[in-house]
């Protein structure tokens, strides 16, 4: 018997640093990637519709029942039918975020479906890579599909991942040059249009202390 292998061509799309793309799927699903993000996926789907993802993106699938679609990262993996929902989950990062907007999704961490869990809308699943455990708590979903809309939230985000955030947002370097303020913990919601600096100054008046200079384009907390 003749064994005949099929290879999938595969379509490689990046989101640079301060840009966001969108991306319409060969099934017409509609995927939205954030800044510094990249999606892979195939020319023409199978009967399990499977994409990868490094970084951000908003999924918007096309619903089929026959057909799952799965998401798949390093750390965890999104198996769906048709649905809206946010996923996060940056090489950079320490935390994966799955946040469901409407429908159903299934979310298990890479290789372990032993461990999977249900998703109900404005749910959001966190994943701690480090301990490899993870927690679901109830959410507002609008806040972290935001940034569609060039909207930015923060999380209970410690300052260096801030930092890293407003970087990929913005195009810029942005450095935490003191260790002091490693503990902090932001949370903070932009949605009028801020600018670069005007985000940073309010941040930086978030916790006692800490000051930002810019020099070169640079932008140095301290």
């Amino acid at each position: 018997n003749e064994v005949h292998t099929v290879v999938a061509d595969y379509v490689e799309v990046c989101a640079r640093k301060g840009e966001i793309r969108e991306v319409i799927l060969p099934d017409q699903s509609r995927v939205t990637l954030n800044s510094g993000s990249v999606l892979l996926y195939p020319e023409t789907f199978s009967d399990v519709r499977s994409v990868h993802l490094s970084g951000e993106a908003v999924f918007d699938v096309t619903a089929s029942e026959e057909h799952p679609f799965v998401v798949r990262t390093a750390d965890v993996n999104v198996k769906v039918h048709g649905t809206r929902f946010n996923v996060s989950s940056y090489p950079d990062e320490s935390q994966v975020d799955v946040t469901l907007c409407r429908g159903a999704v299934r979310v298990s961490p890479s290789g372990d479906e032993s461990n999977a869990v249900e998703l109900l809308p404005d749910q959001n699943y966190r994943y701690d890579k480090a301990s490899g455990k993870f927690t679901v708590s109830t959410v507002s979903s609008a806040e972290y599909t935001g940034w569609e809309s060039g909207s930015l939230s923060f999380h209970s985000q410690d300052i260096r991942s801030v930092a890293r955030t407003i970087s990929r947002r913005f195009n810029v370097n942005v450095y935490v040059t003191d260790g002091k303020y490693d503990r902090a913990v932001i949370t903070a919601k932009f949605i009028h249009g801020e600018t670069l600096e005007e985000q940073v100054s309010a941040i930086c008046r978030l916790v006692p202390g800490m000051k930002y200079t810019v020099t070169d384009g640079n932008i140095y907390i301290r």
